[in-house]
C-alpha cells in the first residue's frame, strides 16, 4: 500500500491495519491546518482502499490530541494559511467539521 507523505503524522500499515501516529508531540499533539490536511490525506485514502480494515488513530509523547492548536491560531498561523480568510477560528471550525466528515465516511473499523 503506498501511503501518503504526512508531515504532522507517523504512519504505519501492516495485516490489514493502519496505524496513525499524531506527531506533534511539543503541542501535545494540538490539531493544527496541517495536520488536518495530513489526516484528510490519510482518510481519503482509507474510504478508497479495501486494503484497510482498522484505522488506529493514537498520539506520540503520551498524549492523544490536546484539542486545537489555540497558540498557532491566535497567532496568526491559521490566518496566514489560507488566504483571504477573515476568522481564523472559523477557517479551522470548517477545515475541522470537513474531516470529521471524512473519518465518518470511512468503511473500515476507526479506533481513536
Amino acid at each position: 500500500m503506498n501511503l501518503p507523505d504526512t508531515r504532522t503524522l507517523l504512519l504505519a500499515f501492516d495485516k490489514g491495519v493502519l496505524r496513525v501516529t499524531l506527531n506533534r508531540p511539543d503541542a501535545r499533539n494540538a490539531l493544527n491546518l496541517d495536520m488536518i490536511a495530513d489526516l484528510n490525506r490519510v482518510f481519503d485514502l482509507c474510504q478508497q482502499s479495501t486494503e484497510v480494515r482498522a484505522l488506529i488513530l493514537r498520539g506520540a509523547g503520551g498524549h492523544f490530541c490536546a484539542g486545537a492548536d489555540l497558540k498557532e491560531m491566535m497567532a496568526g498561523g491559521m490566518k496566514q494559511a489560507v488566504a483571504g480568510a477573515a476568522d481564523p477560528v472559523v477557517t479551522f471550525s470548517r477545515s475541522f467539521g470537513s474531516m470529521l466528515r471524512s473519518v465518518g465516511r470511512i468503511p473500515a473499523v476507526v479506533i481513536a
